[in-house]
């Protein structure tokens, strides 16, 4: 999926009820034809809207990066990870969700 300026989701997964530590890995491939590198920022949104985790790859021209992020979510429904692209020239052309169910959490979103 090419990115834009603006934040469109990559991936959303349905979750039940719980607490839950996710673990999420986007990889990123620059098509940029300018030779600069390209600034790619994703989150992890809870079904909130409320932002878990979020983080922010320099991907080099025509190169390839990962994007690696981990947060606590406490509540059911969709978790999304939405990323925008300062350049609109990068695909997320993979992406990975781990939600490890836990017994209890500390400073969830």
């Amino acid at each position: 999926m090419f990115l834009k300026t603006s934040f469109q989701t990559v991936l959303t997964e349905q979750l039940p009820a719980g607490r839950y530590i996710a673990n999420v890995i986007v990889e990123i491939r620059s098509e940029s034809l300018n030779n600069t590198a390209d600034n790619v920022l994703c989150r992890i949104v809870n079904g909130s809207g409320g932002i878990v985790s979020e983080n922010v790859a320099t991907v080099p021209a025509q190169g390839n990066g990962f994007l690696a992020m981990t947060g606590s979510v406490s509540a059911g429904g969709n978790i999304t990870v939405r990323c925008i692209d300062n350049q609109s020239e990068s695909i997320a052309y993979s992406d990975y969700l781990t939600a490890i169910p836990v017994a209890s959490l500390t400073g969830t979103t």
